[in-house]
């Protein structure tokens, strides 16, 4: 008797903790639909802004245009970065460090990484509830979650891989170049651009990279180098303020926010040798961005309330004409990034 009642008891333990852990990741994500990958055109992540609070959405633009929700994402999971890989038709959200409440209440630290499988369309949450600053963290481009080591992890500002090289910006001048792709970690590279007072960004550019950050007087720099740290270009342009570079096939375009307020912003263009200029001005927008599929960037106008389209040239297309394709979801008032 002893003995039945104790297997009872055991079974219902199991059955909390199964319980717990299904409540704990219902909370953080939801599927919502069920779409075929070859209807999609692009994936993107939507924020809802709704009465001082928001809820983060995994979109489906599909070819006729409908802009599906997929993925319901909790506060708590907010992804920094989208990333789609083809390879194993797999697609990456995920967030460095997150403060967040667990079954609990308690709060705790945490970093997450959302794996929805495009062909099965199964969704799993990797959740490592621990704070670890001794370490940065970041996803890599072929969905492995990067562990470095060996700089100044505190003073770390903009990481890129690429072919399984690690590049890493980090205090206010000097930029490292580590092997990546889940090996052993070894310095390959590092220099110092006496140039910069603060390395804002890395960005690929083909096989290089262009380093994006001020110079002693606020101004803009950007550096092109390649894969021996040499400087194939470097240009000054200007005071822009807070500047987000966006790079395609054969352009360069930039979201500028020159008041660092979060207001009105500016589209640039940028040229081979890194000069640019402005194309749009007073532009109600957070986000820009590439699409490779059809070689075009895109914004979502907060004003307009619709999804701006332009060229490879900087010029507007034909309103994009986006159908909301479920009532259950207030859209498209928020902002939306890609990959």
């Amino acid at each position: 008797m002893k003995k039945k009642k104790f297997l009872i008891i055991i079974f219902l333990i199991c059955i909390g903790v199964i319980a717990t852990i299904f409540y704990v990741d219902s909370r953080d994500i939801k599927v919502i639909n069920r779409i075929s990958p070859e209807s999609v055109q692009y994936y993107y992540v939507y924020r809802e802004l709704m009465n001082g609070s928001a809820n983060e959405y995994l979109m489906a633009m599909t070819v006729e245009r409908k802009a599906i929700p997929i993925l319901k994402i909790n506060k708590a999971s907010y992804p920094k970065k989208l990333l789609i890989n083809r390879k194993d038709n797999k697609l990456y959200l995920y967030n460095d460090i997150v403060y967040s409440s667990n079954a609990k209440g308690d709060q705790v630290y945490g970093r997450n990484l959302i794996t929805y499988d495009l062909n099965s369309q199964k969704v799993k949450l990797s959740k490592q509830n621990e704070l670890d600053e001794d370490n940065y963290y970041f996803l890599s481009e072929n969905g492995i979650v990067e562990k470095i080591e060996s700089v100044e992890k505190s003073n770390i500002n903009a990481v890129q891989d690429f072919e399984d090289m690690i590049w890493i910006a980090y205090e206010s001048n000097k930029i490292e170049i580590i092997n990546g792709g889940g090996k052993q970690e070894q310095l390959i590279k590092k220099a110092e651009l006496p140039i910069y007072y603060g390395i804002h960004d890395i960005k690929r550019y083909g096989e290089d990279m262009i380093i994006v950050g001020h110079n002693e007087k606020k101004e803009v720099v950007l550096t092109l180098m390649d894969s021996n740290l040499n400087i194939l270009q470097q240009n000054n342009i200007g005071k822009l303020g807070n500047l987000d570079l966006v790079i395609g096939d054969n352009s360069i375009f930039g979201l500028v926010d020159p008041t660092e307020d979060g207001g009105a912003k500016q589209i640039i263009k940028v040229n081979k040798e890194l000069q640019s200029e402005v194309i749009q001005k007073n532009v109600m927008t957070e986000c820009l961005h590439y699409l490779s599929k059809d070689n075009e960037y895109i914004y979502f106008d907060i004003n307009q309330h619709r999804y701006i389209v332009l060229n490879d040239d900087g010029k507007e297309k034909e309103d994009y004409g986006v159908i909301f394709g479920d009532n259950r979801y207030k859209y498209p008032y928020g902002s939306l990034y890609t990959n």
